[in-house]
This record gives structure tokens, sequence and C-alpha cells, in this order.
């Protein structure tokens, strides 16, 4: 047993019963590692367990449940990777209202409440990629300690199963649905989209759907809308592209050598994940999803 084992004591001796458990309990597969290893595993420091609350009460004191790794390898930066995945969707939670709240005044025709719901939307969308900034460096999720500790707990069985991958990212899904992003044009993306679809909570499966219709009924009405409102759309769908570009970026960082993955995955410096993630910008891109005439 390891020297620091005993920070890891928390921790249920089969990692594999703890997914199952917490998949049964989350309404989703065992597979569904993003949500059982992230988005269920944390604790607030003095809010109650069960109750709902606001994105605000949640802004500070999350913290993770379970260290999932060592000290001595890479508990830190996998406690940082938590945190940036926790503190981007709840800051996400903040944009898919102001976007529901400006579908709402588009199907009122009102146009001054669609005009401050966008200006809501795009300023968590920037609050998105100030975290993703805060944690996405190499002194926070430490490079060495993505590729020799955090990558082998993380990846996925023979079947593109079990792991954790930017797909289940529902903040990121959710975004891409409300600007009308088409299907994955690689197909790993793809692939992995699919196994993200089928990772869903009830609840998040129903966000999904919520999502799709307000943001059909936003870009329905903005072409028609006052030039205000399609500036501030086209900032939104901006920001959003400006995070991706900001992922395809600094996830370079992290890749300084060759390594695979059980997913299927080759990443190398030339080509593997930075492919699929050039190719989803691209895809967001070429459809054009936010831009509309401002002139």
């Amino acid at each position: 047993m390891p020297a620091d084992a005993s920070a890891m004591a928390d921790v249920p001796a089969s990692l594999s019963r703890l997914l199952t458990a917490a998949a049964s309990r989350a309404g989703v597969p065992p597979y569904a590692a993003t949500n059982t290893m992230i988005y269920f595993n944390w604790e607030h420091k003095s809010l109650r367990a069960s109750d709902n609350y606001e994105p605000a009460q949640l802004a500070h004191g999350i913290v993770p449940r379970f260290a999932l790794l060592s000290p001595s390898q890479g508990q830190s930066s996998m406690r940082n990777f938590i945190l940036l995945h926790l503190e981007q969707e709840n800051a996400a939670s903040v944009a898919f209202h102001a976007f529901s709240q400006a579908a709402l005044g588009a199907d009122l025709h009102n146009a001054t409440h669609v005009s401050q719901s966008l200006e809501q939307a795009l300023y968590a969308l920037r609050g998105i990629n100030k975290i993703f900034r805060k944690y996405m460096t190499a002194g926070s999720i430490v490079p060495s300690d993505w590729r020799d500790y955090m990558l082998p707990f993380l990846s996925t069985d023979d079947a593109g199963k079990g792991g954790v991958t930017g797909a289940e990212c529902s903040f990121v899904r959710g975004l891409d649905t409300i600007f009308g992003a088409p299907e994955a044009s690689n197909a790993d993306t793809h692939k992995q989209f699919d196994i993200a679809s089928a990772s869903y909570t009830t609840q998040q499966a129903n966000l999904m759907e919520h999502l799709k219709q307000a943001g059909s009924a936003i870009r329905t009405y903005v072409p028609e809308s006052t030039t205000e409102i399609k500036t501030l759309w086209q900032a939104c769908g901006d920001t959003f592209l400006n995070w991706r570009a900001m992922h395809y970026r600094r996830i370079q960082k992290f890749v300084h050598e060759d390594y695979h993955t059980s997913a299927g995955n080759t990443h190398t410096s030339a080509g593997g994940v930075f492919n699929k993630l050039d190719d989803r910008i691209r895809d967001f891109g070429s459809a054009n999803c936010s831009s509309v005439s401002v002139g």
C-alpha cells in the first residue's frame, strides 16, 4: 500500500462497484463515466445535499467528494480537472436559463426581453471561458499528470465506453444544440456523441430536448429582429467558438509525445485528437451557426 494511501480512505475499494452504484442512482448506464466520476462526484462545504440551489449558491464551495488519485500520482491535477467541469457546467446553467428566456421573448415577439436575455447569456458564456482559462493551465493540470496518471484512469474500454470524453460534457452539447450545430463530420467524434447521448440522465436528456426547442425559436426569430439582437446573437456564437479554439490550443500543451488510449484515440503532436477538435470547429464554423446579416 502506498505511503499516501490514507488520503484515499474515502474511495471505495472497488471502483467498478462505485461506478455501477452511482450510475444506478443516476439512472444511466454503468459506462457513463463522466457522470459518475465528475458530475456526481462532488459535495458542498456548507450546503445540504438533496436540496435544489441557484447557480450563484454553488459558485463557491464545491469540492470533489472522492479524490480518485493519490497525492503523488496526480491528485491535485485530477481535482482541478473535476472542478473545471463542475464550474463550467454550473456557469452554463445560467446561459441555458438566459437562452430559454430569449426563446420565450421570441415567441412573444418581445424584442426587449430577447435582447436582455441574450445579454445575460453572453455574460454567462464569457464566464465559462474565464473558468476554462483559470484551470486549463500547466500549473493547474500538470501535463505529466495528465499523460501518466489521469489519462489511463479516464480511458475507455475497447468498445469506446467507460471513459471521460468531451462528448459527454453536457454544456458543450447543449450549446451545440442552441446554435444548431450539425452532426459531427468526424466519424470518431460522431461515435463518441452517440455513446454520450446514451449516457445522459433523464434530466440531461430532457434538458437537451428543451434546448433544441429554445434554440430553434431563437434562430427563427433573430434574422427578422433588430440589429442589436443580431449583434448579441453573433457575439454569443463567437464566444462559444472562442471556447472551442481555446480548448484546441491549450490541449496541445498536454501532448508532447505520442500515446494511445484504449478508446482508440491516437494522440500525437500532429494528429489524432487535434484532428477531431479541428473538425468540430470547422463543423460549427462552416454551418455559420450564429451568423446573421447585421448590416
